[in-house]
């Protein structure tokens, strides 16, 4: 009985709290790396039709064979509000988000809210048979090790699911973002930037 309780509360510590990223350290110094937007300048000019309702694959690597980094990403969507998840297809927490996530994108993809997942998994083929299985609409970015391992440093991730929300100029105005199951929290946050 003793033991049944403790692996119950092991479990719900692990859902509430979100799966442990598998790049991180336990201990160690985080660099702050320049914010995202003071890097936009210095990045090649993408363009986007529009807001998605499938699904879009971002390239992993520019066309010099260099990392995408998350800066290069925004920057396509220049002048709208970007919801980013931070997710992994082993990651149970990140999975049961989803359809809260389709909810949210169905009512806002059409007031200028991009849907950005951005996926840690090592391996792309996870993440490819991932973003398969659970069909979410919007925008799919795997970024190469390098770049996840600056996104780990830069963002401070130590689990996922994470969110953030960034305005229409690029700067991410909150690396914390309410997850999309808490629906009129992550609402009003999203309105008070349209």
């Amino acid at each position: 009985m003793i033991l049944k309780s403790i692996g119950l509360v092991l479990v719900a510590g692990v859902g509430l709290l979100g799966c442990r990223t598998s790049s991180q350290s336990a201990e160690g110094s985080v660099n702050q790396l320049p914010p995202v937007v003071a890097s936009l300048a210095n990045t090649a000019p993408e363009t986007t039709e529009g807001l998605s309702s499938e699904i879009n694959y971002i390239p992993s690597k520019n066309n010099d064979g260099s990392s995408k980094s998350l800066a290069q990403v925004l920057k396509q969507f220049s002048g709208k509000v970007v919801y980013i998840d931070f997710w992994a297809s082993w990651c149970g927490p990140c999975r049961s988000e989803f359809p809260f996530s389709k909810e949210l994108h169905k009512k806002y993809q059409t007031k200028g809210i991009v849907f950005l997942y951005i996926s840690l998994d090592e391996d792309e083929e996870d993440f490819q048979s991932g973003v398969d299985r659970h069909q979410m609409p919007g925008y799919h970015f795997w970024p190469t090790a390098k770049e996840q391992e600056n996104l780990y440093h830069q963002f401070k991730l130590t689990s996922i699911p994470r969110y953030m929300l960034v305005d229409k100029q690029g700067n991410v105005i909150n690396r914390d973002a309410p997850r999309p199951s808490r629906g009129p929290e992550l609402e009003r946050q999203l309105a008070s930037l349209l």
